[in-house]
């Protein structure tokens, strides 16, 4: 598996924490701008920083803020730069940006909007219209979020949907293929589970679905892995930068995980025989290959690790 950091590994090293902030602010912490926000948008929080780097390895945390802003005065950004990195990066593609100036230039305000800004503020301006359109946006991107969740993530696991699974795809395999690294996937299917749904009921179904999604989150950590419900009892895992030893260390881990905890998370005494089967494939994106030869492999490796008298993985050959 790639050295990528995890989502606490990389709190740990980075200063900058996110967490339940409302605007971030490309500025120092002694602007007047800063010092503006501080003072008069008392009821949310801002964090200011110079460190475009910083913020990009901060915006792949979660949860990210609800609106950037940029400070076009501060001589230390190249503000129009930062735009161009923040609407390239995927975890910042989304968020809304608003540029702030002291000059009323037209050209400018041209070029930041070709650029995806989503406003432009010119300075001096009344205050109440000042926070009107701060809070404006934070409440458009809210409802966005919201939207968002709804179109691709599932509603009883709160992984991605189907939808969601396949936009992941998309972009892993295109960057990988960028990158000519390796995509890996692991396609998870629940053993027994329609006996099962049948013998316990849709309700201990559910919880048993849910349960399979808990352990996917508690095993697969990295910050770049996409966990997806495919369908009823069926998920699957992207695993950017991945090889097959350290995906089937992976799988390992995700059936131990499944079988350490299910009698006592589910409840159910003894132990039903149920038990969860994993086909793993992996390939260097390019044009000699397509997502769904990644998917076929791994549909195939799981036909054999369930023709093996399931509960194990296996790896697409």
């Amino acid at each position: 598996m790639s050295e990528k950091l995890n989502s606490t590994q990389a709190k740990a090293r980075n200063p900058l924490s996110l967490n339940a902030v409302d605007v971030l602010l490309l500025d120092s912490e002694s602007s007047p701008l800063h010092t503006l926000f501080m003072h008069q948008l008392t009821d949310i929080k801002v964090i200011a920083s110079l460190n475009l780097r910083q913020i990009i390895s901060a915006l792949s945390l979660k949860p990210a803020p609800s609106l950037i802003v940029i400070n076009t005065e501060n001589e230390k950004i190249d503000a129009f730069n930062a735009l161009i990195r923040l609407k390239q990066q995927k975890s910042s593609a989304r968020i809304p940006v608003i540029m702030v100036s002291a000059h009323e230039n037209v050209d400018d305000r041209i070029r930041a909007f070709s650029l995806g800004c989503d406003d432009f503020i010119s300075l001096p301006l009344r205050q109440d219209e000042l926070n009107a359109r701060l809070y404006s946006k934070i409440r458009i991107q809210a409802k966005q979020c919201e939207i968002q969740q709804l179109a691709y993530n599932d509603e009883l696991t709160g992984l991605m949907n189907r939808r969601g699974y396949n936009q992941a795809l998309s972009s892993e395999w295109a960057r990988c293929r960028r990158a000519k690294k390796s995509l890996s996937m692991l396609l998870i299917d629940i053993d027994n589970f329609k006996y099962f749904n049948d013998h316990y009921g849709h309700h201990k179904g559910d919880e048993l679905i849910q349960y399979t999604a808990n352990t996917l989150n508690k095993v697969c950590s990295r910050s770049s892995d996409s966990s997806a419900r495919f369908g009823g009892d069926e998920f699957v895992v992207l695993l950017p930068e991945s090889n097959y030893d350290n995906c089937a260390h992976l799988a390992k881990l995700i059936i131990d995980e499944f079988a350490n905890s299910l009698s006592k998370t589910m409840e159910i005494v003894p132990a039903p025989q149920v038990s969860i089967s994993i086909g793993i494939s992996c390939l260097v994106p390019s044009n000699l290959n397509t997502p769904i030869n990644l998917f076929n492999e791994a549909d195939q490796a799981l036909y054999q690790a369930k023709s093996l008298g399931k509960n194990t993985w296996q790896i697409a050959r």
